[in-house]
């Protein structure tokens, strides 16, 4: 479904619950304050999750609970200040995940643990001044990670030590 370039400022819980076999949703440019974090609760055949170019400060950690086929995911120029560890646990076939262009000063520990397939991950144009040497956590199949335009003054030693494929 694409919903895109609406004036959306906001996504309820119930918008999608009648459909149980969607694989694409589509929310760029909407200027989205809030998305109810029971909005895909029953979407377990997700795929892509595009919301870009929208006004998210923050996420709920259940947003993304229970989406176990979900392979990309597009947060790229929001508003969003931190990430919190348990955000993305339980996305076990994420590949890719966008978060360029936002307002990132924190990235909790853990916060891209239990990802085993994720390829990808951009943070580039964001405010992050410094890592977690265990933010990355056990990330055997990445191979790309964007960094740049950052506040990045120095880098734990460890930080890149289990991205083996990097």
């Amino acid at each position: 479904i694409d919903l895109s370039y609406n004036e959306l400022d906001a996504i309820e819980y119930r918008i999608f619950r009648n459909l149980p076999v969607l694989e694409e949703i589509n929310l760029e440019g909407n200027g989205l304050f809030h998305v109810d974090r029971e909005v895909f609760a029953n979407q377990t055949r997700l795929k892509i999750i595009k919301l870009p170019r929208n006004n998210l400060e923050e996420l709920d950690r259940a947003l993304f609970k229970n989406l176990p086929y979900l392979e990309m995911l597009n947060l790229s120029n929001n508003k969003l200040t931190r990430l919190d560890a348990g955000l993305f646990h339980g996305l076990s076939n994420l590949v890719e995940i966008n978060l360029e262009n936002n307002s990132i000063s924190v990235i909790g520990p853990h916060t891209f643990d239990r990802l085993p397939r994720l390829k990808c991950i951009a943070l580039s144009i964001n405010y992050i001044d410094d890592l977690d040497e265990n933010v990355f956590g056990e990330l055997e199949s990445l191979e790309a990670l964007f960094l740049t335009n950052n506040l990045l003054s120095s880098v734990h030693e460890n930080v890149f030590r289990s991205l083996k494929t990097l």
